[in-house]
């Protein structure tokens, strides 16, 4: 083989790699990401809670000091059904959005109620892969029933999917 063809073939070489990527990429495709999300849902405080609560609070949302059980109380096997729905809000400028609705268990919401019970108004966040994607309300024991958690406001479809997919 003479140098004049090892180059043309090492120039196709990089021409196919570089194609490999910006294909993709030019057709809107999306990353690819851990197919499996890991789904928790856990209690909200506004104060530092001693060997209760994580140490450091968060703001996930603006104003919002909040501080995460350091333990779960329903992971995404609490999820009776999942459902994805989509929101574009192009015209606001917010391009299109994603939520997940998360219907739980009847076994689940009894445990939310029992903890209920112990302490009156409860929050709930829902945790995926360690951020928090979404919060519920709960002011009393009744709303178990007709609050029904969901993860949203999510610019990437893949990434509401995955939540879907854990809790089927």
């Amino acid at each position: 083989m003479d140098w004049q063809t090892r180059i043309w073939q090492s120039r196709m070489g990089f021409c196919l790699v570089l194609c490999s990527i910006l294909v993709p990429i030019a057709a809107g495709q999306e990353p690819k990401t851990d197919p499996k999300a890991k789904i928790e849902f856990r209690w909200i405080e506004d104060a530092l809670i001693k060997d209760v609560t994580e140490d450091k609070g968060i703001t996930p949302w603006e104003d919002d000091l909040i501080f995460l059980h350091k333990k779960a109380i329903l992971t995404g096997k609490d999820v009776a059904e999942a459902t994805l729905s989509k929101k574009d809000l192009t015209a606001n400028g917010l391009g299109v959005l994603y939520s997940v609705k998360l219907r739980l268990t009847e076994e689940a919401k009894r445990k939310l109620a029992m903890e209920i019970d112990k302490g009156g108004r409860r929050r709930l966040a829902i945790v995926v892969d360690g951020k928090v994607r979404g919060a519920t309300d709960f002011p009393n024991k009744s709303a178990i029933d007709t609050n029904d958690p969901s993860a949203g406001f999510l610019s990437s479809k893949a990434e509401a999917e995955r939540i879907v997919e854990v809790c089927k």
